[in-house]
C-alpha cells in the first residue's frame, strides 16, 4: 500500500486495522477459515506483483501476477472481484490512464507519466485475468448446485440474507459486537422488505 500511494501512516494504518480488527480473528482462531488468511495474502501478493508489472512491463512480471492470482482463486473464489481492483488501481494510485490528470504524490506520477495508456487498452491487458475470474466464477456456481442446503433455500432468501448480511458486516466493522464462531443461515427467517430495505 505504501509502495502504490506513497502514504505510509494511511497505508500503516489499513494494515493494523487488518491485522488487530476483531472480524479478523476468527481467520486465525479457526483452522477451516485459514483460507481468508491464504486469500488475502495472495491478493495482496497479486497486487504487488501487479504494481510491479505496471512499472516495467514484461511477460515475465505479468505471468508471476496472473499465477498468483490463479492461486488466489482456488483458496477462494472471492478473488473474482481483483481484475476490477487493478482497474481502479490504473486510475489510482497508479495513474495509468492517459486522461486522468497528474494529482498526488510527485514521486508515483512522475513514475508513471511516460505509461499511460487508454481505458480500453487497460482492460484488455486484464482479460486473462477476467477469464480466470469467470471460469472460477461457473466452477463455484455448478459446485453450490450440488450442495444440498442451497438448493433448500430459495433464490430470494439467499439475494435477501446477501443483502442484509453486506448492512450487517458494515456495523459489525463500526462496532464489533456479536461476532460468532459460526453464523446459520437464517432461512426463510428473513422479511422480504428487510432485504428490499439493505438492497
Amino acid at each position: 500500500l505504501s509502495r502504490m500511494t506513497g502514504a505510509l501512516w494511511q497505508s500503516s494504518f489499513v494494515a493494523a486495522m487488518f491485522a488487530l480488527h476483531p472480524l479478523n480473528v476468527e481467520s486465525v482462531a479457526w483452522v477451516s477459515e485459514r483460507k481468508n488468511v491464504l486469500s488475502t495474502l495472495l491478493w495482496l501478493l497479486t497486487m504487488w506483483s501487479y504494481i510491479r508489472y505496471a512499472e516495467t512491463p514484461s511477460i515475465k512480471r505479468y505471468g508471476l501476477m496472473t499465477l498468483i492470482f490463479a492461486l488466489g482463486l482456488m483458496s477462494k473464489p472471492m478473488l473474482v472481484t481483483l481484475p476490477f481492483i487493478l482497474l481502479m488501481m490504473d486510475y489510482w494510485p497508479l495513474r495509468r490512464l492517459k486522461f486522468e490528470q497528474g494529482q498526488g504524490s510527485v514521486e508515483i506520477i512522475e513514475k508513471h507519466e511516460d505509461k499511460k495508456a487508454g481505458f480500453m487498452q487497460l482492460v484488455c491487458e486484464k482479460i486473462p485475468l477476467f477469464l480466470l475470474a469467470a471460469g472460477a466464477g461457473i466452477v463455484t456456481f455448478i459446485v453450490n448446485i450440488y450442495v444440498q442446503t442451497i438448493e433448500m433455500i430459495s433464490l430470494s432468501n439467499r439475494l435477501t440474507n446477501a443483502t442484509v448480511s453486506y448492512l450487517e458486516y458494515l456495523e459489525k466493522t463500526a462496532w464489533p459486537k456479536g461476532l460468532a464462531i459460526f453464523y446459520p443461515h437464517p432461512g426463510n427467517a428473513l422479511a422480504a422488505w428487510k432485504g428490499i430495505l439493505c438492497g
